[in-house]
C-alpha cells in the first residue's frame, strides 16, 4: 500500500511541475438561434426580341451574312465583347462591357473604318456603365448585303473612337 501511495505521489508531483492542475469540466455553449432563409425574389429577365417579327417584312438577304461575328477591340473607355450577325435583321453583343465615362456614345455599322459615315446606327448607348452585358439590336431590313463590315462603338460628338471589330 505504501507504494501506491508513493507512485500517487510522484504522479501528483510530476503533474504539478509540469502544469497540470485540476479544472472544472466545461459546459457546453447555450445553442444559439438559427435564422432560415428567406425567399428572395428574382427579378424579372428580358426576352431578347428577335427581328424580324411576325408583323415585319423580312429582308430577302441581311446586311452580313447570319453567323459572322466580330471582336470588339478596345481603343477607349474599356470597350470589349463579341458582336453575333443572329439573324436576318438580329445583331447581339455577348459580354459587352464599356465604362460610361466621356460624351454620349452609340453602336454603329461601318463600311472599311469609315467610323464618321454609320450604314446604320444599331443603340446610343446610355451614359452608364456596362459590365459584360447581353445587347440584343435591330439591324435595319433596308440595308444591301455587304453594305457594312464593321462594327463600331463611336462618338460622333467628339468623333471618337472607344471600340470596333472587323466582322468574319
Amino acid at each position: 500500500m505504501k507504494r501506491i501511495q508513493t507512485v500517487a505521489l510522484w504522479i501528483l508531483i510530476l503533474s504539478l511541475a509540469a502544469g497540470c492542475h485540476p479544472a472544472a469540466t466545461l459546459t457546453p455553449p447555450e445553442p444559439t438561434a438559427v435564422v432560415l432563409p428567406t425567399e428572395t425574389p428574382i427579378p424579372p429577365t428580358a426576352t431578347p426580341r428577335v427581328w424580324p417579327t411576325s408583323k415585319t417584312p423580312a429582308p430577302e438577304m441581311a446586311v452580313l451574312p447570319v453567323g459572322y461575328t466580330a471582336t470588339l477591340q478596345e481603343t477607349q473607355h474599356g470597350v470589349i465583347g463579341k458582336a453575333v450577325m443572329a439573324g436576318l435583321q438580329t445583331m447581339i453583343i455577348n459580354g459587352f462591357s464599356f465604362d460610361g465615362q466621356g460624351p454620349p456614345a452609340e453602336i454603329r455599322l461601318v463600311k472599311q473604318g469609315n467610323w464618321d459615315v454609320a450604314v446604320a446606327t444599331l443603340l446610343k448607348l446610355e451614359p452608364r456603365p456596362y459590365d459584360q452585358e447581353l445587347l440584343v439590336m435591330e439591324v435595319p431590313g433596308h440595308l444591301e448585303p455587304m453594305q457594312a463590315d464593321t462594327i463600331a462603338v463611336y462618338c460622333p460628338e467628339t468623333k471618337t473612337l472607344y471600340g470596333w471589330g472587323l466582322f468574319q
